[in-house]
């Protein structure tokens, strides 16, 4: 190699300020043993001398939290050659060690990330980048250990501690940190680790995780707690504990079951309460005290920023879980509801609705179903939730769908989202009885038109005396929920047509609802004016007439019976046309006059 042309090459690139060439050259040349110490003294004053003021400035304006050591003991020199590009010089070794471009790590789209990660045996930032650069971690600990002053030079660069470790807790001690982990309990532990020396870390982490699931006074609060109303089900509740406890985590969550004075399958019960986990608690009612109380005693045990709560019978998807963290880091909800695999689970698309909105609230009242209903504790406790429930337990609605006005309450102070994570799989633990006994076709109480009446009408009870609901909400609400009692009314004709026909049919079910509905709409006249009177009543007829016309009753019964069903459905379809008001209709005698129609063969 011509030694002399690389370094008059060299020169020639300083002169027309191509730096990153010159530099690369010259740091060849020095690699080779020619000129050692004249090409560093030329690269010291010529690139960090003039840069050395601005250097212990960026130092000494984060050292606070990161480094101990002094401008003067950091074992790394930096050449810049760009804004962005830096050839490294470590100097109790006298060598070069490449270089840095923060220019290539520009990753805009880090997403937020629960998690913590923790980094050990290096000092060289160029390795942990790629794994500080993939997300936005909760947490970042770096161990510097006995090579903090080559470490703590990358603080003199410009913007390191914002771009990558802005949220990191750099020790010089393994010990220390350990230390820093067993003396803060409510610290959550690293769960991605970067180290060569990686099974050692883990086992040492693993030993505080069950050290701290071992401790028999937890006071740390924890970020969510699951939670489980439970009643005569005890095998299944105790697979469920057994399977939510191997959750990794151990200061982040908290599972709370109470058992509703159960009769039945009180072993495994006694089983769970025995459990020696410090993550969980266990409540037994003295007697069924109804659900609502049961679950509104579960949520006030509950601990954790967030509440989410589960049936005894439904398995979370562990490894979905660390998911629903992430998104809830992200921004803070007011109340979600998640996805699962099962007819009970919507199809949801991700989507965030503004608090106090039709779309907020309706997400809050309509999701029926206990699992996966997701509500922030921390901002109810601050809009007395639990009071509120409490004080109105005796009211239907409340006390069959606590959960879903705990959610109601919350959609008017946050951001309330639906999302298309399944964190579920409905029955999972169910036994192969309570399976069978799930899969037969059976009209419920809770389905019959009687329930559904008192249900819209317990609803709207407790709507009024809730100061956010104002006028407008109420009219859109109460509209909203008589279409949706006559859509329920007709799917337990639908499925159940037999068992509903036996108390009467489903046009008579239909009526029965149209006349309360519209006693309603004249209860609440104070709350609208005439013309939305007028409008409330026009729409009721309308919905009435929509799901007459949807009438599956021709779906049972012998040919005669499936003929007569058509024709009356005809009948009842021209009403629905001519807009007639349902209370002037004589079904007994449009039936009758079916009957004598085809007994006489008429046409």
């Amino acid at each position: 190699m011509d030694y002399t042309a690389l370094y008059h090459d060299a020169m020639v690139q300083f002169e027309n300020e191509n730096y990153d060439r010159a530099v690369e050259e010259l740091i060849e040349l020095y690699n080779s043993g020619i000129e050692c110490e004249a090409i560093w003294k030329f690269l010291y004053e010529c690139f960090i001398m003039p840069n050395e003021e601005e250097f212990r400035k960026n130092y000494e304006g984060v050292q606070d939290g990161f480094s101990s050591c002094r401008y003067e003991e950091l074992a790394v020199d930096f050449i810049p050659v760009s804004d962005d590009k830096y050839y490294l010089f470590l100097k109790p070794q006298q060598q070069f060690a490449g270089y840095i471009d923060l220019s290539e790590y520009v990753n805009e789209e880090r997403e937020l990330s629960f998690e913590g990660c923790f980094i050990a045996d290096s000092w060289d930032l160029r390795e942990m980048i790629p794994i500080l650069d993939t997300k936005q971690w909760r947490n970042v600990y770096v161990v510097v250990e006995e090579v903090e002053e080559y470490f703590a030079s990358f603080l003199k660069l410009p913007g390191v501690v914002q771009r990558f470790l802005n949220n990191a807790i750099v020790v010089n001690s393994w010990q220390l940190l350990v230390n820093y982990f067993k003396g803060n309990p409510g610290e959550y532990l690293p769960s991605q680790i970067a180290s060569k020396n990686l099974r050692d870390y883990q086992g040492t982490l693993s030993e505080i995780h069950q050290s701290r699931l071992k401790e028999k006074h937890r006071e740390v609060k924890p970020y969510i707690s699951i939670c489980m109303p439970s009643y005569n089900r005890g095998k299944a509740a105790l697979e469920n504990i057994k399977h939510l406890l191997e959750l990794h985590y151990d200061s982040e969550i908290e599972i709370v079951i109470s058992d509703n004075g159960s009769t039945k399958e009180t072993a495994e019960y006694k089983e769970i309460a025995e459990i020696k986990d410090s993550r969980l608690t266990y409540y037994r009612m003295e007697e069924n005290a109804g659900y609502g109380r049961n679950l509104s005693k579960v949520y006030e045990l509950a601990r954790g920023e967030y509440v989410l709560f589960c049936s005894d019978e439904d398995g979370m998807i562990l490894e979905q879980f660390p998911k629903l963290l992430d998104f809830l880091y992200k921004k803070k909800f007011a109340m979600i509801h998640t996805s699962g695999i099962g007819n009970n689970f919507p199809g949801y698309q991700d989507s965030i609705h503004v608090a106090g909105s039709m779309e907020a609230l309706n997400v809050g009242i309509n999701m029926n179903f206990v699992t996966g209903v997701l509500v922030n504790k921390t901002l109810l406790e601050e809009h007395n939730g639990l009071e509120r429930i409490n004080d109105f337990m005796d009211n239907y609605y409340v006390e069959l769908y606590t959960h879903s006005i705990l959610s109601l309450i919350a959609s008017f102070y946050g951001p309330v989202g639906e999302l298309s994570l399944k964190l579920w799989k409905e029955d999972e633990f169910a036994g192969e009885e309570e399976k069978e006994i799930q899969e037969q076709p059976r009209l419920l109480n809770y389905m019959k038109a009687e329930s559904r009446i008192k249900q819209q009408n317990s609803l709207m009870e407790f709507l009024v005396q809730m100061p956010e609901v104002n006028n407008e909400m109420f009219v859109d609400i109460l509209l909203a929920r008589i279409t949706k009692t006559y859509f329920l009314l007709s799917l337990a004709y639908y499925y159940y047509y037999e068992a509903a026909s036996k108390e009467r049919t489903l046009f008579e079910g239909f009526l029965t609802l149209h006349q309360n509905n519209v006693e309603q709409i004249e209860h609440y006249k104070a709350k609208y004016d005439e013309e939305i009177f007028n409008i409330l009543k026009q729409q009721e007829i309308e919905c009435f007439w929509k799901e007459v016309q949807q009438n599956p009753s021709w779906i049972s019964g012998d040919k005669l019976q499936k003929h007569k069903a058509s024709i009356l459905n005809g009948v009842l379809n021209y009403y629905a046309m001519t807009h007639k008001d349902p209370e002037t209709v004589d079904y007994e005698k449009v039936k009758a006059d079916i009957d004598q129609l085809c007994e006489t063969g008429g046409k």
